[in-house]
């Protein structure tokens, strides 16, 4: 299971609009969340969060914006869902020139099996932080220049080893 993080573009002008979605992807029923998205408040100003098309039906409380972090906390009345579903959408406006990030500060899901067990995570995924550049609008774009990183995570079961067991998960 694993968090992941969709932006609208990665590449935005000063002032503009753009939006993140938040997923949640999981291999065992999971029907409730709570995940803290941390980000720049020198770099971005966040207008709304919008949990319209959620998996989420039950809300602990709405998503919060506060010491830039964004919280999600909530469930669903079913035994839980399988699978990769949106949890809300971040929307945020660029504000200064330069290279910023969301990122996954913290991510608890809970079981839908009657006892509310942690559901293991997967906190190596690459999709768990987003990074974004900023231009100036007089900025040509295609001029800039970005460090890629790549990660491949082969520990599939979340166990700390990689081993033949990784192959059956």
């Amino acid at each position: 299971s694993y968090v992941k993080l969709v932006p609208s573009e990665t590449m935005v002008t000063n002032g503009d609009d753009f939006f993140i979605d938040v997923y949640v992807n999981a291999h065992v029923p999971v029907n409730a969340i709570n995940i803290n998205v941390g980000y720049s408040s020198e770099m971005v100003d966040i207008k709304d969060v919008n949990i319209g098309n959620s998996v989420l039906t039950i809300w602990t409380h709405e998503p919060t914006i506060k010491d830039e972090l964004i919280s999600f906390s909530g469930g669903t009345f079913k035994r839980g869902f399988l699978g990769e579903h949106l949890i809300g959408t971040i929307n945020a406006k660029a504000k200064f020139t330069g290279n910023t990030e969301f990122f996954i500060k913290n991510v608890e899901l809970l079981a839908g099996d009657g006892t509310g067990s942690s559901v293991v995570t997967d906190k190596s995924n690459s999709n768990s932080k987003t990074s974004f550049y900023i231009h100036d609008q007089d900025e040509d774009p295609s001029k800039i220049s970005a460090e890629v990183k790549i990660n491949i995570n082969a520990d599939i079961d979340g166990d700390g080893n990689v081993t033949i067991g990784d192959m059956r998960t």
